[in-house]
């Protein structure tokens, strides 16, 4: 009768691994459930080709970190920087209040939302040295027309142009790389917002356009790359943002966390 028992129960637990496992091409893959993860976002140090910005690291990872090394980590917790010369331990952490108002606020993606200007300070991209205390865009979707570079758009329909500066009237011109289709857009006093004009100017992936500020010397270049998912989480939405170069986004993003969360051993990896 005992024998019975125990073979029941190893039948049993043979059909639930056989059940957990797929045939795909004649390989046999293992289901599991999924591990959470880190991203690595900022590395600078030693071992930064180690931990390159975009690289994934499980939640129970060890880092062993050398002298200078300054590592960026974000999770579904925030943001963590890892300072060398120390081993760390990678713990998953339970987001703060604070944190996941900030970050739904920052991925929301309904453009029609009335948007103030930027209070988040950046630090990302300023020379060494040298702080960066522009204001920053309210919301990660926003193309910032002060700040040129490659920006990720999450709603083609929704793409809209972001000004700090909102004091007086605002004139512009949007063209295409080649000059053609000159569209002007103008910020009425009082407004951070200008849609995106896609009538005029649609948005192709990978398109490059020129914007042209009335009173600047040099027009602006910007490169937009349309996201085919828009992720949840702040983590996904990193690795998307490091995938397709869009690093003001990606500074605007750790930036926004890094800002809404409390300082020390909260922003801080465990050590071993």
């Amino acid at each position: 009768m005992f024998w019975d028992k125990a073979r029941s129960k190893m039948n049993k637990a043979g059909r639930a691994a056989l059940g957990a496992a797929l045939l795909v091409g004649g390989v046999t893959i293992l289901t599991a459930p999924a591990m959470a993860q880190s991203v690595v976002v900022r590395s600078t140090g030693p071992s930064a080709s180690q931990y390159p910005a975009g690289k994934k690291l499980p939640s129970n990872a060890r880092l062993t970190l050398k002298s200078g090394d300054v590592i960026t980590v974000l999770d579904k917790g925030g943001t963590r920087v890892l300072r060398g010369p120390r081993t760390i331990s990678l713990n998953q952490r339970v987001a703060s209040a604070s944190t996941t108002s900030s970050m739904r606020t920052l991925l929301r993606t309904r453009s029609n939302t009335r948007a103030r200007t930027g209070a988040v300070r950046s630090t990302g991209t300023a020379a060494a040295g040298e702080a960066n205390t522009a204001p920053r865009s309210p919301n990660l979707w926003f193309v910032d027309v002060s700040r040129p570079g490659t920006y990720c758009i999450a709603d083609p329909a929704g793409t809209v142009l972001w000004r700090s500066d909102i004091a007086a009237t605002q004139s512009a011109t949007l063209s295409d790389a080649s000059g053609a289709g000159a569209t002007p857009i103008e910020w009425r006093r009082g407004s951070a917002l200008k849609r995106w004009p896609m009538d005029k100017m649609p948005i192709a992936d990978g398109g490059i356009y020129t914007l042209a500020m009335a009173g600047d010397a040099e027009p602006a270049q910007i490169t937009l790359r349309l996201m085919e998912t828009v992720p949840e989480d702040a983590d996904d939405t990193a690795s998307e943002l490091i995938a397709r170069g869009c690093q003001q986004q990606l500074d605007l993003l750790v930036d926004t966390l890094q800002t809404s969360e409390n300082t020390g051993a909260a922003g801080e990896a465990e050590p071993l």
